[in-house]
């Protein structure tokens, strides 16, 4: 559905269209108010660009079409996300392919409070005190010396990047969703069995 009137070619008189009614709309920004964020809204406050265009008539051409595909985030992993686009070059189906870009060493764990990283800070603590802990350790060591030994790093190419550089690009390529289609859907045929033969009937 087109959350926002940017999201829409035109969205006069679109108020009891499937995928732009109050209700939908409604829905769907109580659901972002949950800890969402709509990534290609978020990056392009003011861009008006779709990812769906009837088949029925000329709308690709006249650019004439509806955002109704998204990526959305959690708000804590919104500094991950490098870019949000549609790529309306592409053709196959009434949806353009949708892509968003991810660095991974974006990535942030939720910090710990004060009160927790002193707990935690003196279970480690306690941990180590712990004669019998100790002794094991000292065991499991003398039992596997290779086991313990340190391995040296394998050698890494001097272009190479830890893994927590690396960018990630997920694409989305919806099938076709009658649904969301604007106009009225033509009544389709059904067959019912007469004398023993199929024979087409119309609603």
């Amino acid at each position: 559905m087109a959350k926002d009137e940017i999201d829409i070619f035109d969205p006069k008189g679109k108020d009891k269209v499937a995928c732009f009614t109050p209700q939908e709309r409604e829905s769907f920004s109580k659901f972002l108010e949950k800890g969402f964020v709509d990534t290609f809204r978020q990056l392009y406050p003011e861009k008006k660009q779709f990812s769906y265009f009837s088949a029925r008539s000329n709308a690709k051409a006249e650019d004439k079409g509806w955002r109704i595909d998204y990526f959305v985030v959690s708000k804590e992993h919104i500094g991950m996300v490098v870019d949000s686009s549609i790529h309306k070059e592409y053709a196959g189906s009434d949806h353009v392919p949708i892509q968003l870009k991810l660095k991974l060493a974006n990535h942030k764990d939720s910090e710990e409070t004060k009160e927790e990283a002193s707990l935690n800070s003196k279970k480690r603590a306690k941990s180590v005190k712990s004669p019998a802990k100790v002794c094991v350790a000292k065991e499991s060591v003398s039992r596997h010396p290779a086991k313990s030994a340190a391995r040296p790093a394998p050698a890494r190419k001097p272009d190479e990047t830890e893994s927590e550089e690396e960018e990630v690009m997920l694409t989305r390529v919806a099938p076709v969703t009658m649904i969301c289609e604007p106009k009225k859907v033509l009544p389709q045929k059904k067959t019912a069995l007469k004398s023993g033969k199929k024979a087409a009937v119309k609603e």
